[in-house]
C-alpha cells in the first residue's frame, strides 16, 4: 500500500510490462470475490461532476489498495463514466489507463473552442451548444467494453428522461450511447435518444443513486464525491459557474437528507474531495491535484473506518 503522503506519485502504481496480460489481473480480483463476507453486499456509488471527476480515479486506487472491491457499480454522468471504465476493467492496469485519460484531458478534448465567443454559442438557436462527437472519443477510449453487461462487476447507469425527468436505468446495452446520455448536460451537448426515450444527463434526476443502492440490496456503501459537504462559498467568474454550483447545493442537500434518512440501514462511506469543492468547472488543468486528493481522501476515509472497527483491549 502507499503512503498517500510521500512524496512519490501515488497514481502510477506498479509499472507493468508490455506483455502482461490483463486477464491474470482478472484473475486474483476474481479470487478475492471468492473470499468475501456471505451476506455482505458492497457497492461503490460514483456522482457527476464533469472535470472533477479526476478525482475518483484517486479514490478508486485507494480502494483497489485497500482491497475494497465492489459487488456492483451505480454511477450518474461523469461518475457512470469513471465506473463503466474501471468495472470494464478492475486492474492496476485499468485504473493506470484512465488515469492517463485524465491526466492528458483537456478543456478542448471535450468542449471544442468557440467561433464566435461562449456567449454566441448559448444566445443562438440550436439544442445545444456543442455537438458531442469529442466526448464520444472519449467515451470509446476510456472502456474497454461495447455492451454494459459485459463489464467485470455489474453496473448501473443513470440517465434522464427529458420530456419528463423521470430516471432511466442502464445495466445492458450499447455502453457507449449510454454513457453519452447519462453525460449530456442539457443546452451542453445534444440529447441521445435510446429505444423511445430521448434522455440527457443522469445527474439531472439522480446525481447519487445512494437510495438505489439501498433498494438493491446493499449493505456496505462507498459513496465517491467529487465535491465536499463542508465546500465553502465560492465567488464566481461567469454566469455558467453559478448556475452549475446552484445545482451541486440541491445536489449536496439532498445528499444530507438521503444519509440520514438510510445510515441506520446500512453501511455509509462518503468520500469527499475538497480541492474538488474548489476547482472551476471550466478547470481542466488540475487533474493531478484532483487525483492525488481522491487518493489521500479515500485512504484517511478507509482508514478511519479500519480504525472503529478495532475493539480496545484496554477498558
Amino acid at each position: 500500500m502507499i503512503d498517500p503522503n510521500s512524496s512519490e506519485k501515488i497514481s502510477r502504481g506498479n509499472q507493468v510490462s508490455k506483455g502482461q496480460k490483463t486477464h491474470k489481473s482478472l484473475e486474483k480480483i476474481m479470487a478475492k470475490w471468492r473470499h468475501r463476507d456471505e451476506g455482505k453486499k458492497v457497492v461503490f456509488v460514483l456522482s457527476g461532476g464533469a472535470n472533477r471527476g479526476a478525482c475518483q480515479v484517486g479514490m478508486l486506487r485507494a480502494l483497489y489498495d485497500f482491497n475494497v472491491l465492489p459487488d456492483l457499480i451505480l454511477g450518474a454522468s461523469v461518475g457512470a463514466l469513471n465506473g463503466v471504465a474501471f468495472a470494464s476493467n478492475p486492474t492496476q492496469e485499468g485504473i493506470n489507463h484512465l488515469e492517463e485519460i485524465w491526466r492528458d484531458m483537456k478543456r478542448e478534448t471535450i468542449l471544442p473552442p468557440p467561433r464566435f465567443g461562449s456567449t454566441w454559442r448559448y444566445a443562438k438557436k440550436s439544442p445545444s451548444v456543442y455537438q458531442n462527437g469529442n466526448l464520444r472519443q472519449l467515451i470509446e477510449e476510456s472502456i474497454s467494453i461495447k455492451d454494459l453487461k459485459d463489464c467485470t462487476i455489474p453496473v448501473e447507469v443513470v440517465t434522464t428522461k427529458i420530456c419528463t425527468g423521470e430516471i432511466v436505468r442502464f445495466s445492458s446495452g450499447n455502453a457507449v450511447d449510454i454513457l453519452l446520455a447519462s453525460t449530456a448536460l442539457p443546452g451542453t451537448y445534444p440529447s441521445i435518444t435510446i429505444g423511445d426515450d430521448e434522455l440527457v444527463d443522469g445527474g439531472v434526476s439522480d446525481d447519487i443513486p445512494l437510495l438505489r443502492a439501498y433498494e438493491l440490496g446493499a449493505t456496505h456503501v462507498y459513496i465517491l464525491y467529487c465535491s465536499s459537504l463542508n465546500e465553502r462559498k465560492r465567488n464566481h467568474e461567469r454566469p455558467i459557474e453559478a448556475i452549475l454550483d446552484s445545482f451541486t447545493l440541491a445536489k449536496k442537500a439532498k445528499l444530507r437528507s438521503d444519509i440520514s434518512l438510510i445510515s441506520n440501514k446500512m453501511e455509509v462511506t462518503l468520500i469527499e474531495s475538497p480541492v474538488a469543492a474548489d476547482t472551476n468547472w471550466l478547470d481542466f488543468s488540475r487533474s493531478e491535484a484532483l487525483i492525488l486528493d481522491g487518493y489521500r481522501s479515500a485512504f484517511d476515509a478507509i482508514q478511519r473506518k479500519q480504525l472503529r472497527q478495532i475493539t480496545p483491549t484496554l477498558r
